[in-house]
């Protein structure tokens, strides 16, 4: 009975825990850009304190022919060659861990370009193919490299674009985040959690009263 009663609780335990993570977008930028043969920097503010269990990031960024979109972005008005070869992105936590997520020559020049696309960079996504496209693709390096590390402080996006003509035009990004651990604000027990809660005191009673 006793080995039963803490495997009820080691699952209550797990329960809670599950319900315990939190996930959601923890910061945001929409400072429009245009890099051509240059780079530059954008910010992540996170305001709040959590234990990192999974990270995410979505950018919205164009690479087209010319001429460029600007800041209302859209559809590709040129119809030459973007050359995606050139796009550089790359994740920065408060703490300096560094996490590419596009190198030089990750896409080819590449026929015809995307537009404007959001495109969030996931471990778990697909594997990337050789030309941009919007969707939840895995990045470069990893970002399971961030798991553990608090939320908290400045993150920095670095943007490039490594030659000139044909620029790459940054819209916004998002860093979505998944948190777990003892940063966390304590949940509201689950109504299925306060039944299981139940039980285990219920059968915990009924042992002493047969042990009496």
């Amino acid at each position: 009975m006793k080995h039963t009663i803490i495997k009820l609780f080691g699952a209550l335990a797990l329960t809670l825990g599950v319900a315990n993570a939190q996930a959601g977008v923890v910061a945001n930028d929409s400072t429009y850009g245009l890099f051509d043969n240059t780079n530059g920097l954008r910010y992540l503010d996170v305001t709040s304190h959590g234990s990192i269990a999974d990270l995410n990031i979505l950018v919205s960024f164009a690479k087209c022919d010319n001429p460029v979109l600007g800041a209302a972005g859209g559809a590709c008005i040129g119809t030459g060659t973007p050359y995606e070869n050139e796009i550089v992105l790359r994740l920065t936590s408060p703490g300096g861990v560094t996490v590419d997520l596009v190198s030089q020559g990750t896409y080819t020049q590449g026929s015809v370009g995307a537009g404007q696309v959001p495109l969030t960079f996931d471990d778990e996504g697909a594997v990337r193919g050789s030309q941009v496209q919007a969707g939840s693709f895995r990045p470069v390096g990893m970002l399971s490299d961030f798991d553990k590390l608090d939320m908290f402080g400045l993150w920095t996006l670095y943007i490039g674009d490594t030659n000139r003509q044909d620029p790459l035009e940054y819209y916004s990004s998002q860093l979505i985040v998944t948190t777990s651990g003892a940063d966390d604000p304590a949940p509201v027990p689950e109504p299925a959690s306060l039944g299981l809660l139940a039980l285990g005191l219920a059968g915990l009673a009924a042992a002493r009263r047969r042990n009496a």
